[in-house]
């Protein structure tokens, strides 16, 4: 078995020439950085089989990685919680339409805490359907432009 062995300029690792598309960087850096096939690394004795990679990452790569990953997870909070605003809001507004005063200011208590429940759970509507679908463009962006996220 006689491969061709070089060294990562990224990660310091050696890996196997004919395994990586790009010239002097492993699969694995290779991978993250430009977004090559990955290798389904097999390890045996600290290296893989297929392409010899060792296991490390450069501090570069272990950033983008943690940035990445903190975006994917910011975006989904911002999903979870304008799916819960609207959820809560939604059927507030559609009693609000039901039993809505004519007499919007209206002076008696009642009536009129009833009308800014309306008013609010309106503007929740109005304000998370957009950024709902603002947001799962983004996540759908981000699976495209960073494929080795979860």
């Amino acid at each position: 078995m006689n491969k061709e062995i070089n060294t990562c300029k990224e990660c310091k690792s050696d890996y196997f020439t004919k395994k990586s598309k790009k010239e002097n960087l492993c699969p694995n850096c290779a991978h993250y950085l430009y977004g090559q096939k990955e290798c389904k690394h097999e390890m045996k004795r600290g290296k893989c089989y297929k392409c010899h990679w060792d296991g490390t990452f450069s501090e570069r790569i272990t950033a983008l990685i943690e940035r990445n990953d903190k975006k994917f997870k910011n975006i989904n909070i911002s999903i979870i919680v304008t799916t819960v605003i609207l959820i809560i809001s939604l059927p507030l507004t559609i009693i609000g339409l039901i039993y809505f005063d004519s007499t919007v200011l209206s002076l008696t208590k009642y009536s009129f805490s009833r009308n800014v429940l309306f008013f609010l759970s309106v503007f929740g509507v109005l304000v998370s359907i957009p950024f709902l679908i603002k947001a799962k463009a983004y996540k759908k962006r981000l699976r495209k432009e960073i494929p080795y996220l979860n």
